[in-house]
Formats: structure tokens, C-alpha cells, sequence
């Protein structure tokens, strides 16, 4: 059941601002070190989200947790909309595509099935993380492009850790070489940053996909260190770190 937050009756816990908006943080347990939350707060200029207080059933008891709704995000040509059903079929089409999977994994097109395994494993991803895959829609037509979003690496990458956050992009080959892997990218990237607090994001690509290397230089990630992927096939790893970002955001503006 979720109540939101109309009246002061249903405030509990401690209320500050952000530069730009109001944050609520109401009964939300302080994790790590206060100087590392108030610095992400101060990153956090472009932040508007709303707050909802979310009351779940776990293990058979009732129990209370702070959680935020997550809107969707927009660039000027773009909306980045969380992970949803009413995409599955257009999911299904980028995954058959064999020059879109190229740099995939083996570079196999993915069957029904496949595509529909990571399909759900996107969907539970927002469900235990609150971030993740958004379908990028064009926001004059609502045509779905592709995907823009971040997700935890998990294990089988030779000596990147599985905790790490990766940044990574899907666009239907209808609109390649227009720019919306990076303008999506970029978006994605800042909120990686802001709303989910990462003090680091990386990139895993192949070698030979240059076109993904040049969107990751151009939202301000470095080429890092090579790699070997969990289907054997050889990576690159691109990183961006809190204070480098910090500093890519003072050459975009």
C-alpha cells in the first residue's frame, strides 16, 4: 500500500532542502557517512523527484520503508521511462536485430526466450534497486528508440567487481547516427550520480564497437582497462568517477 505524503500528520523523521527542490526525507535511515550524503545532496541541482512512503509485506509481517517514486526523465528530444510490459514486443524486435547484437555478448540475435529472460531480469532490477534500463522514447512521435540505463554488473567480468553500476545503450538501427545514445546517455549518467548517489559508473564494450566507445568519451568516461566478458569475448572497460564528473559538468554548461 502506498499513502503519500499530504499533511503533516504523515511526516515522521527529519525534512531538509535541496539547492533546487524540496527533498522530504521522512523516517529514512542514514547510511554511511553524513559528509558523503550531504556532498551527493550538493550534487544534486537537477533533482526532482517525488517522495512516497511505501508500506510492503515482507516475510509475512508488515513493515514500512521509505522509497522513491521514480518519474520518468526527459531530454530535448527524449523521454527515458523506467522499465515497462508495454515494451516487450518492441524489446523483442531490437533483440533479432543481428547488427544491433554485433557487440552483444557472443553477437548471436537472441531467441523469444533469451529475450525474454533479461527482459524480467530488468524488470526486478527496478524492483530491488529503484533504478535501472529506461526505454527511450522520441518525444514527439512516442516511438520506441531503444534503451538508455544503469544496472549492476554481477558476476562473470575478470577483475571488475560484481557491486560496480554499468551505463549502456540500445538504439534501433532506424536512428543511429542522430545522436540519441549519447543525449540519453548523458541524462542517464547524471542520474546515476544525483538521484541514485554512484560515486562510480563504468562502460563495458567490445573493441572493435568504436561507436560505443566514442558515446562514452563523450559523456566523460576513460578508457580504463581490457577485460574478458562472461561469454569469453573480449571487453574494454570505460570509468567515470564522482569528481571527474563533477568537472564534466562544468564543460557541458
Amino acid at each position: 500500500m502506498i499513502v503519500r505524503l499530504q499533511s503533516a500528520k504523515a511526516a515522521v523523521g527529519v525534512a531538509f532542502e535541496t539547492v533546487s527542490n524540496a527533498l522530504l526525507i521522512v523516517g529514512q535511515p542514514f547510511c554511511g557517512y553524513v559528509a558523503q550524503l550531504a556532498s551527493r545532496i550538493a550534487d544534486s541541482p537537477r533533482r526532482n523527484i517525488l517522495r512516497e512512503w511505501s508500506t510492503s509485506t515482507i516475510g509475512g509481517s508488515n513493515e514500512s520503508s521509505y522509497r522513491p517514486l521514480v518519474v520518468n526523465l526527459q531530454t530535448t528530444r527524449l523521454i527515458l521511462e523506467p522499465w515497462h510490459e508495454r515494451h516487450r514486443v518492441a524489446w523483442r524486435r531490437i533483440c533479432r536485430d543481428p547488427e544491433v547484437m554485433r557487440y552483444i555478448a557472443t553477437g548471436e540475435i537472441w531467441d523469444t526466450d533469451k529475450a525474454g529472460e533479461v527482459f524480467d531480469s530488468a524488470l526486478t532490477h527496478w524492483r530491488e534497486h529503484d533504478f535501472g534500463w529506461r526505454s527511450a522514447l522520441d518525444k514527439t512521435s512516442g516511438d520506441w528508440l531503444g534503451f538508455v540505463g544503469l544496472n549492476r554488473l554481477g558476476p562473470g567480468i575478470e577483475g571488475v567487481a560484481a557491486c560496480e553500476v554499468e551505463i549502456g545503450w540500445w538504439m534501433t538501427r532506424a536512428v543511429w547516427g542522430r545522436g540519441y545514445a549519447s543525449e540519453g546517455a548523458t541524462r542517464i549518467r547524471d542520474e546515476g550520480f544525483e538521484r541514485v548517489g554512484l560515486d562510480r559508473v563504468i562502460a563495458r564494450l567490445q573493441p572493435a564497437n568504436v561507436g560505443s566507445a566514442r558515446v562514452s568519451e563523450k559523456i566523460g568516461l576513460r578508457f580504463e582497462r581490457e577485460t574478458t566478458a562472461a561469454s569469453g569475448e573480449a571487453n574494454h572497460i570505460y570509468a567515470l568517477d564522482r569528481g571527474d564528473w563533477r568537472r564534466q559538468l562544468k564543460s557541458e554548461t
